[in-house]
């Protein structure tokens, strides 16, 4: 009888530290995984609030045909972009865009056609190469003096953007020999040729 208490003893003595180390155990694997959570999704977060706000503005210089159509008058806009930092052929572009949108001022006039789109532009150094669709030409109502504001509002305009020296021009890919039977086209444009049209 004694020998029986003594193993009962025994065993209940082995049992309880062993059942009171159980409880100091505990699965982390839960944890790890909700903090890597946590921070990737911070991390995320972050990135997204630094594309949000990148943007880059800039100042477009267009001209426009005054009332009378004997000068082009500058006027600036600001401009903006996102995500990408304008070049010059980006700002070529955009400013080919808002000449053919005309001026804010209702004083001013514009000679570019509003169906004109821009089919490509490109830089090499210093000459820029713009290529119009063909509603550039046809919708163009021609005249000395119409083709000459409309050829002072682009090359001013395209020559005021930095690291552009000389313009040439395509319309719907082909060079022409000249616009509207006014103007030699197949050559390229410089500012010298207009810059006497800004109004003083």
């Amino acid at each position: 009888m004694k020998n029986i208490l003594l193993v009962i003893l025994s065993v209940t003595i082995f049992l309880i530290p062993a059942a009171g180390c159980s409880r100091t155990f505990k699965d982390t694997s839960s944890d790890s995984q909700n903090a890597a959570e946590k921070t990737s999704a911070v991390e995320t977060k972050k990135e997204n609030t630094v594309k949000a706000v990148e943007s880059f503005s800039w100042k477009a210089k267009l001209y426009f045909p005054d009332k009378n159509a004997m000068s082009v008058v500058k006027e600036e806009r600001e401009m903006k972009t996102e995500g990408i930092r304008p070049d010059a052929v980006s700002m070529a572009r955009a400013s080919i865009e808002e000449l053919v949108k005309g001026p804010v001022n209702k004083e001013l006039g514009n000679s570019m056609p509003k169906n004109t789109k821009i089919l490509e532009v490109s830089l090499d150094k210093g000459l820029l190469t713009v290529d119009l669709s063909k509603e550039f030409e046809k919708e163009h109502p021609g005249g000395s003096t119409g083709t000459i504001m409309t050829l002072s509002q682009l090359v001013l305009t395209l020559t005021d953007i930095p690291g552009v020296d000389q313009v040439f021009f395509k319309v719907d890919g082909n060079i022409l020999n000249d616009f509207k039977g006014h103007i030699e086209f197949k050559k390229p444009f410089k500012r010298a040729d207009y810059e006497d049209n800004i109004s003083k």
